[in-house]
This record gives structure tokens, C-alpha cells and sequence, in this order.
């Protein structure tokens, strides 16, 4: 019998999360010096958990930007429902979605699990499985984001 654990909101770095995983998520990124928005883009009343800045990139024409994606992190696998539910609020989005899954509780890895991509000039979105997760924190990283105390701060 599956237990469903109650998510604690947590507070990390001015930012007030819906769950303390999501804090954890956060926090390693920060150590990774990933930038991320939490909930900043709204898809049609579906708020992905971050919206994440990669480094720069620069085109022919000498302009550069960064690389923007977003990132919807789960401490499990997610149902296939809502794998459909995600395809359907990215109809109308240009940014690629990452879909991470793993709980900084159990020591588990986080993974990339899939990677929603719309190819230019396609009508629908694309699942490309990845291997590699877009940052990869050192265990030292990690168990510093796992140990990190939200609550005294």
C-alpha cells in the first residue's frame, strides 16, 4: 500500500514552495549555480515549477541569449494521466519542459525522466527520452542541499 506523504511548504531563498523537495531541488541547483524561477510561467492554469536559465548562447548573427527551459519536478514517477496532462497545457508554449523525478528523501538520483520537445515547424510535442539530467550536483552538493536547514533561515 502506497502512504501519501504530506508536502510541507518550505521557504528557501525568499521563495515559499509547495513541498520541501522542491526546496531541496532548488537549493542543488543554487549549488550548481543553475538559475531558476519558481512558477514564474503560466500555461493555461498549469504553473511549471521552474522556469531555468542555461548558460549563454551565441547565434551567427553575433546576438547571444540563454538557453530557457522548464522543469517540472516530481519526487515520483508521475502517472501516464498526467504526462498526458502535461503535453496538453504545452500546446501553446515555445520552451521545452524537463520532467525530473527522484526524492532527495530516500536517497534516490534525480533523473531526467523526459524531455517534451516541439521541433520547429511541428505541430505536436515530442517525448525525447535523455540519460543525463541538465546539472549534474556532486555528492558533496547534494548532501549539502539535502542537509541545508530551511527552517533556521
Amino acid at each position: 500500500m502506497n502512504k501519501q506523504i504530506k508536502a510541507v511548504p518550505t521557504t528557501y531563498a525568499g521563495t515559499l514552495f509547495k513541498s520541501k523537495s522542491e526546496a531541496v531541488f532548488a537549493r542543488a541547483m543554487h549549488i550548481a549555480k543553475v538559475a531558476w524561477v519558481y512558477e514564474l510561467v503560466d500555461l493555461d492554469g498549469y504553473k511549471a515549477d521552474f522556469l531555468v536559465k542555461l548558460g549563454e548562447c551565441k547565434h551567427d548573427d553575433g546576438e547571444s541569449d540563454y538557453a530557457s527551459f522548464l522543469v517540472e519536478y516530481k519526487p515520483t514517477q508521475p502517472t501516464d494521466s498526467y504526462i498526458a496532462y502535461l503535453i496538453s497545457k504545452l500546446e501553446n508554449s515555445e520552451l521545452d519542459l524537463a520532467l525530473v523525478c527522484g526524492s532527495p528523501f530516500n536517497d534516490d538520483d534525480w533523473t531526467l525522466k523526459m524531455l517534451f520537445r516541439k521541433p520547429p515547424a511541428e505541430p505536436a510535442w515530442q517525448i525525447v527520452c535523455a540519460d543525463r539530467l541538465f546539472f549534474k550536483p556532486t555528492v558533496a552538493a547534494l548532501a549539502e542541499a539535502k542537509a541545508y536547514r530551511f527552517d533556521l533561515k
